[in-house]
């Protein structure tokens, strides 16, 4: 059999097992009587007896512990009584048991009412007289076995009920409030339990949930136990706070219910929290919905879970054709692009932010060119990308018209410099024909795009003037010169590398004539 330790309000421990013996202190002024009682008592079985006389007594409980003392009631020292009387003052409440010859019922009574555990006389046939008292002593024994259980578990359940950070209340069947721990009473805005004590736990819930409370009180008689109700609480000054409560029924012995227990934890800060974060995420959403960037969130497998209102618009289609594709099959982007794609994804998973510029061609057939940037977002151990993309396509068509603009200002530039010059050179007083001819074909090249690999002729009246460089290629421009209508000669520029894209001629007619 297990054994069974338990602490005597001493501190005596009182080890109980089938295989140790009951340890037995018999206390009596008749050293002869000691002697037999001793005998006839180990000879019942599992007991183990000591004997003192009444004057040595406490000093032998001093150095020994005992699970039950036997007594005799008129003894020399001081009476049975009177030393279970000093026992029970100091604390002691080993099990007693009263073992006389002179009994009276009035003495009986006292020791009944002093504490004793049984009250035995020693006339009558041995073997009947110790078979009772051995018989009394294991009862004894074991209602304080049985005792011990009992105050050890309402040790633990004080312990916690005093200890536990959550608020414990102790309530009638009406709800009424018998007893609270001190998280209770705190939590709630009192100095102490006994403001609370006698309140109804209704008074604590404010109207708004009040009904919610008398339904969960019903649902609990019927149930036994409710967990995890949330309620809106007032403190004593009326001021609200979130509480989470747990109850559960208190039944007697036989099945009756008697109360409830309840357990009330405070979830303001929690509630708090939620209620922040349920905003920001709203804020969040309502950015994310409006922005006028598309943007997109794809998990580490490159699959779109989620997409604001601009994507969709972009895409051409619907929020479902998208929401978990891998974004190579949502059919937008060149083939050519995707593997760039992917390198670039790989690059923001490893924690590099990126940006690029990708183009797609829309549901719709809408060439569009995007500014994207994609960086990695990390919530616990998930781990996936944020895409935000600008449709450029209207400023990039700005950007390009405004470079051929700026490509053709730069060409005519260089044309009225090269025409500047040749008015000049005409200007000059006593200059010859031969002379402005020689000096404006090498004037023309540097007019061309690429002026280092040009060079140029002209040929008027059958006289030829060329540049230093000069050699004709297929990659030539030439106009006719004419005088009063009629061709005199051309004017020749000839590109000498192969490659490079030649412009149309720079002379407009005006230039020509």
């Amino acid at each position: 059999m297990n054994e069974s330790t338990v602490e005597s309000s001493t501190g005596v421990s009182v080890g109980l097992t089938e295989k140790r013996p009951i340890r037995v202190l018999h206390v009596d002024d008749d050293l002869g009587f000691l002697k037999v009682a001793k005998q006839c008592l180990e000879m019942q079985g599992r007991l183990q007896v000591d004997t003192a006389r009444s004057e040595g007594a406490m000093e032998k409980m001093k150095q020994e512990a005992y699970d039950v003392i036997v007594a005799d009631y008129q003894m020399l020292g001081k009476n049975g009584l009177e030393f279970l009387k000093e026992l029970r003052e100091k604390g002691n409440d080993t099990p007693f048991i009263i073992f006389t010859g002179k009994g009276r019922e009035e003495v009986a009574i006292k020791a009944l009412n002093l504490g004793a555990d049984g009250y035995f006389s020693k006339h009558g046939e041995p073997e009947t007289v110790y078979g009772e008292l051995a018989h009394g002593i294991r009862q004894a024994v074991e209602r304080k076995k049985a005792d011990m259980k009992i105050w050890e578990r309402e040790e633990r359940l004080r312990a916690v009920f005093g200890s536990s950070p959550d608020a414990i209340t102790v309530s009638d069947l009406h709800g009424n409030i018998l007893d609270c721990n001190e998280a209770a009473w705190k939590m709630l805005g009192f100095s102490s339990k006994e403001e609370v004590i006698g309140k109804s736990s209704f008074d604590f819930i404010a109207k708004k949930d009040s009904q919610k409370a008398l339904e969960n009180l019903k649902k609990t008689l019927e149930q036994g136990t409710v967990r995890n109700l949330e309620y809106t609480l007032l403190n004593k000054d009326g001021g609200e706070l979130w509480g989470e409560l747990s109850t559960s029924i208190i039944k007697d012995s036989l099945g009756n219910s008697l109360g409830f227990v309840g357990i009330m934890r405070d979830i303001t800060t929690r509630k708090k929290a939620e209620e922040a974060l349920r905003k920001s995420e709203e804020k969040f959403r309502n950015l994310f919905d409006r922005a006028n960037d598309a943007i997109m969130y794809l998990d580490s497998y490159e699959r779109i879970l989620d997409v604001n209102g601009r994507t969709v618009e972009m895409f051409g289609g619907t929020r479902e054709e998208l929401i978990g594709k891998h974004f190579a099959k949502t059919g937008i982007f060149s083939i050519k692009e995707i593997p760039m794609l992917m390198r670039n994804f790989a690059d923001v998973l490893a924690g590099k932010k990126v940006n690029l510029n990708v183009s797609i061609k829309n549901k719709k057939g809408q060439e569009i060119s995007l500014d994207c940037s994609a960086s990695l977002v990390k919530t616990g151990e998930f781990a996936g990308m944020i895409v935000i993309a600008r449709d450029v396509s209207e400023s990039k068509k700005v950007e390009e018209e405004k470079g051929k603009l700026l490509h053709e200002l730069r060409g005519r530039a260089k044309e009225l410099a090269c025409l500047c010059d040749i008015s000049k050179l005409v200007e000059k007083p006593d200059v010859t024909l031969e002379e402005i001819v020689k000096e404006t074909v090498n004037l023309l090249p540097p007019a061309w795009q690429y002026p280092d690999i040009a060079c140029a002729r002209i040929v008027i009246e059958n006289q030829e003037f060329t540049t230093e460089n000069f050699t004709e290629t297929r990659w030539k421009q030439q106009a006719d010169i004419k005088v009063l209508a009629r061709k005199a000669g051309f004017v020749e520029v000839c590109y000498l590398e192969k490659g490079r894209r030649a412009l149309k001629a720079r002379f407009s007619k005006k230039k020509e004539t």
